[in-house]
């Protein structure tokens, strides 16, 4: 008596998902992410067009200047963890940092902190 092998069907590949954020900038997308994980929405870097004939105007106060806090050294590993992390959050890096420190702060019953 033979024995019958049985192939397992393949299933069809399903089209790709649409992107719900495609009509957002690359700036809005980082904004929405941090909205979405409780942090501010970062200013434009960029200026607004002028009107045709307008004066210049004075900049704005230098701001106050920030210190260097914390400095990491890890696994390449690590790092990649890291960075797909940061990937699916749709933030950087130091802002999915900032909020894994607030959210740790918060469940051990400590103040929160000030802005960055």
């Amino acid at each position: 008596m033979g024995t019958a092998t049985v192939m397992a069907k393949k299933k069809p590949a399903s089209p790709p998902k649409p992107d719900p954020f495609a009509h957002m900038s690359p700036e809005e997308r980082k904004n929405h992410a941090r909205l979405a994980a409780g942090l501010e929405p970062r200013e434009s870097k960029a200026e607004p067009a002028k009107a045709k004939g307008s004066v210049a105007k004075s900049k704005e106060p230098a701001k106050v200047p920030r210190d260097m806090v914390v400095g990491m050294r890890g696994s390449p590993e690590w790092k990649g963890w890291l960075d797909r992390l940061a990937d699916h959050c749709r933030l950087n890096k130091v802002d999915v940092i900032d909020l894994a420190l607030v959210d740790y702060a918060q469940k051990m019953g400590f103040e929160a902190p000030p802005k960055r």
